[in-house]
């Protein structure tokens, strides 16, 4: 694992720069921040940051969890060189950096799974045998949404046509796409967050035994198949 490069791709995800009193247009960052509902996620964020500066963070539970709630943690790590250094070279995560675009390969993985640990989600749904959605999915806000689409196409993991959802009350649209799940794990990828990635185990699963094994009457395909995800899925 590039830790440099994880970071980044969770800095380009859901992490923040975080600022020391009131910011204004010339102050640079003094800190990195990560705030997520997934412990593991934030854990993994800290670790990796800790690594490249060698000390050491704490992770703050700042919300309590209900039945309609998760709780939310909270990372900030006071690394006020490589906060500076992130906000600099992605131009305040409006760019990829070049040491990411034209990096190694292994750079490059690293990078993609804090990405994915942000913004890549699943979806896993049976109506019906005829009617399923099983697929796993990139989807942001930002302009180099497509530079990623071509990334993963590099690295050897097919990915879908590249769509835009537009809003009409002027949010930014949406860029998304699906990537192919066999691919996606077999390039090295997965999810630090165990929520997600006990998801992508269980598709994988699903998606393989119905490809090769499950090809019996609608009867055993419920029973096997349909039942059991519906139930992992909620």
């Amino acid at each position: 694992m590039d830790s440099k490069a994880y970071v980044y791709g969770v800095i380009l995800g859901d992490g923040f720069f975080g600022y020391r009193g009131k910011k204004d247009d010339s102050q640079l960052p003094d800190y990195l921040m990560l705030k997520a509902c997934d412990f593991d996620f934030v854990e993994k964020f800290r670790c990796e940051v800790e690594r490249l500066t060698s000390k050491k963070y704490s992770i703050y539970k700042v919300s309590k969890g209900n039945k309609k709630r998760n709780a939310l943690y909270l990372c900030k790590c006071y690394a006020q060189e490589i906060a500076k250094e992130a906000f600099e070279i992605t131009r305040g995560k409006e760019v990829i950096p070049d040491f990411i675009v034209n990096g190694s390969r292994e750079t490059q993985i690293s990078f993609l799974q804090g990405l994915m640990d942000s913004e890549g989600y699943i979806t896993c749904s049976f109506n019906s045998i005829k009617q399923s959605h099983i697929g796993l999915h990139f989807a942001c806000t930002s302009s180099w949404t497509k530079s990623i689409w071509h990334m993963f196409q590099d690295l050897g993991v097919g990915v879908s046509k590249l769509y835009t959802r537009r809003f009409k009350d002027g949010r930014r649209p949406v860029l998304y796409f699906k990537i192919n799940i066999e691919q996606y794990i077999k390039c090295g990828l997965g999810f630090n967050i165990q929520r997600k990635q006990r998801r992508l185990d269980f598709i994988s699963k699903i998606l393989r035994d119905y490809t090769h094994t499950y090809k019996k009457s609608y009867h055993d395909c419920v029973q096997d198949i349909v039942r059991p995800l519906a139930k992992a899925c909620g």
